[in-house]
């Protein structure tokens, strides 16, 4: 499992390894920009199965859909990216 922090640039990530987890060690604390994710795994010939994007949904820097499926996990109910699902965390209850 790679994670990637973002806010408005890439500010780290981190390689877990499911069957041995450590704490995640966040990093970033600012502005949102999309973009800066979809060029790290471009960048880093990454091929991921599926992409699942934490977010509050403040923003509107998208980049290019890609091929593999996107969740944009959020607290916005009223966020509407161009692609992907928007599961909005509040309907879990």
């Amino acid at each position: 499992l790679t994670v990637i922090y973002c806010d408005s640039e890439i500010c780290g990530v981190q390689e877990v390894d499911p069957s041995n987890p450590e704490p995640l060690q966040v990093k970033g604390n600012g502005g949102t920009d999309f973009a800066p994710v979809g060029r790290w795994i471009e960048d880093n010939d990454a091929a991921p199965e599926l992409l699942i994007y934490l977010t509050d949904g403040e923003c509107s820097s998208f980049p290019p859909e890609p091929s593999y499926p996107v969740i944009w996990a959020t607290n916005n109910p009223g966020f509407n990216p161009p692609y992907g699902i928007n599961l909005v965390i509040s309907d879990l209850k």
